[in-house]
């Protein structure tokens, strides 16, 4: 939001200082990933070029706002019900697997087979 104080400071000449400031605020943006090259070029291009304070607050405005949300991270994926199911599935068959050794080994050895 712009007061009356602000308006003369938006018209003033653009300082190197100031044009400094922006381009290095427009190459963060574009390192961290918030614009895209092409978007950042054009803004460096336009910052060049800037004459009034004003023209080059205009190219970072965006870049100091606050995101709606901000951003959150990445949840641990749910396993799926098929992974359920085959993990059930195996730990059912490791169980009667168990059972049958267990009950071969309490019966203990068998008998030979005539023919």
């Amino acid at each position: 939001m712009t007061t009356p104080h602000d308006r003369p400071r938006r018209r003033a000449p653009a300082t190197e200082e100031h044009r400094a400031r922006v381009l290095e605020e427009i190459t963060a943006a574009v390192d961290d990933g918030r614009l895209d090259v092409v978007e950042g070029g054009r803004r460096l291009s336009t910052a060049y070029r800037a004459a009034t304070a004003g023209g080059l607050a205009a190219l970072v405005a965006d870049l100091h706002e606050e995101p709606d949300e901000p951003p959150t991270p990445d949840a641990p994926r749910q396993p799926d019900r098929a992974q359920y199911v085959w993990a059930t599935a195996l730990i059912v068959l490791c169980a009667v697997a168990a059972a049958v050794l267990l009950v071969l080994v309490l019966r203990g050895p068998s008998p030979p087979v005539l023919p």
